[in-house]
């Protein structure tokens, strides 16, 4: 009998032994299995991952905030970047996700787009210079430099500003000096590239020095009216139609500012 029930017990411990071993090779198993889960690479970082890197190639190449001074919107989504590096500004162009660099000079000024954002004009302006004056056209990825060579002596091209997407207005201005500030007003013809006088003060000291247009309905021009000595101004303001400008380019005139019919704000 003993013989007999130490028998069983033999054969309950093997089986508990056997159960055990089962048991670890299970756990092993699933260690294994959690070990290689976690060094295989999740496949879902994966794909974020590669779209992120496709954005990543897709964003456009822009200058640094920090050297960026304006951004200029232009037709179907382009953009104009005025950035400066060091002691030279740059002007480039954003289209298609690549930025393209149109102009770099010691100064860029008077940056002035065309009413259907397709054409830029601009020049490097400064006292006691000679200005140079550009036109950039956007669709046709072109710069030229306008020709004024035959602007009087001394002269030169300042303040600009688009009348429509033709023609631009620009202050013509001693090219040295202190004292004065303006002169007198000329229109370009972007077509023929011809420019000639469109508006002048009824004496030499009425000095247009800058003008603002409003839209097809029209501009207001800032004159500084010197007194003999050229030592005093007084600003006036003189608001001319937008109709009447056209007139007189068409009719080749050149209107006369006088100065009762100048208009204030007082």
């Amino acid at each position: 009998m003993k013989r007999f029930l130490f028998l069983i017990m033999a054969i309950f411990i093997t089986l508990g032994l056997f159960g055990c071993v089962e048991g670890r090779e299970e756990l092993n198993k699933e260690s294994s299995s959690v070990e290689q889960r976690e060094s295989r690479p999740d496949e879902s970082s994966k794909t974020v991952s590669s779209e992120e890197s496709a954005d990543a190639s897709e964003a456009p190449d822009t200058p640094s905030a920090e050297s960026v001074l304006k951004v200029i919107d232009l037709y179907e989504g382009r953009r104009l970047y005025l950035s400066k590096s060091g002691n030279k500004y740059a002007l480039s162009l954003l289209a298609d996700n690549r930025l393209e660099e149109i102009h770099k000079d010691w100064n860029i000024r008077h940056i002035k787009t065309s009413p259907d954002l397709k054409k830029v004009i601009f020049n490097d302006f400064d006292f006691e210079v000679t200005a140079k004056v550009y036109m950039y056209d956007a669709e046709k990825k072109q710069k030229k430099q306008l020709s004024l060579s035959e602007l009087p002596e001394q002269r030169t091209a300042a303040y600009m500003e688009w009348l429509d997407d033709r023609y631009f207005l620009f202050v013509v201005q001693l090219d040295q000096g202190t004292i004065v500030r303006g002169g007198e007003l000329y229109v370009y013809d972007t077509e023929t590239d011809k420019y000639k006088k469109i508006v002048k003060g009824e004496t030499d000291y009425m000095q247009i020095s800058a003008f603002d247009t409003y839209g097809d309905s029209f501009i207001l021009i800032t004159c500084e009216v010197y007194d003999e000595s050229w030592a005093n101004a007084k600003r006036e303001y003189y608001l001319l139609s937008v109709n009447s400008i056209k007139d007189s380019i068409a009719k080749e005139k050149v209107i006369t500012l006088v100065r009762k019919n100048a208009v204030s704000f007082s």
